[in-house]
């Protein structure tokens, strides 16, 4: 996504992978990824230390997840953008990786946004991958911590809006996101005390701690920390029930 122009992402996988493969093209190639990423708002000049491997099909190149794309390519002697664009044919497109970004908001810029009544608090975060973004598993612990007990952006109740009652509403989930006689059992149980994130860019996948206890449509899914086995999650869609 950083680095292919728009007439390539566009074309159909197979195709696609036939361009970046394409040898008599790579020049060409080359260039115009380099120009998008060095000019891109968000990572710059310093684009090749800005993107970390979190996932690479390629299983010969499962030893890059968790590089940057300069330390990776450095380890082979090859330029950062050739070793991204032979990732990419490689594992047929399909690659992730964590984009840091050149202006990070602090959590206090990030508060006065998330006091406002009409946030909605989520994430995009991708399991997918030996070094996933540390956001797939963290969110939600680090909402609870840094922004109701650290900063109290939130009171507990403030959470609950934020956090699960106005997404269900916005997105039209039905009986979901409150506690009350018929609607649909999805529950946590939290340790106002100890919440807290442990997921870092280091160690991706590290779990929340002071959530112990889940029940999803009414199913025990997590009991005393450790997973049940319980699988009643699926996918919904927009409902008109309120």
């Amino acid at each position: 996504m950083p680095l292919l122009p728009p007439e390539v992402a566009a074309l159909p996988v197979a195709e696609a992978v036939a361009v970046i493969a394409d040898l008599s093209q790579r020049v060409a190639l080359r260039e115009k990824c380099t120009l998008r990423a060095a000019t891109s708002a968000s990572l710059g000049p310093e684009w090749p230390d800005m993107i970390t491997l979190a996932h690479l099909a390629a299983p010969e190149l499962s030893w890059a997840h968790g590089l940057t794309l300069r330390e990776a390519a450095t380890r082979i002697g090859v330029s950062p953008i050739d070793f991204a664009l032979d990732a990419l044919a490689a594992s047929r497109l399909e690659c992730s990786a964590v984009m840091a970004v050149r202006s990070p908001r602090s959590g206090a810029e990030l508060a006065r946004i998330f006091a406002h009544p009409a946030h909605m608090g989520g994430s995009d975060g991708i399991f997918i991958g030996a070094h996933p973004h540390p956001r797939a598993a963290g969110s939600f612990s680090l909402f609870l911590r840094e922004h109701v007990r650290e900063r109290s952006t939130w009171t507990w109740a403030d959470a609950v809006h934020h956090l699960s009652t106005l997404p269900a509403r916005r997105f039209g989930l039905g009986r979901r996101g409150v506690v009350e006689a018929g609607a649909v059992a999805d529950l946590i149980v939290v340790d106002p005390a100890t919440v807290a994130d442990t997921a870092t860019y280091e160690n991706p996948r590290g779990r929340g701690v002071g959530i112990d206890d889940v029940f999803v449509a009414g199913s025990r899914v997590l009991a005393d920390g450790e997973l049940t086995g319980a699988l009643p999650g699926r996918g919904l869609r927009r409902s008109l029930q309120t």
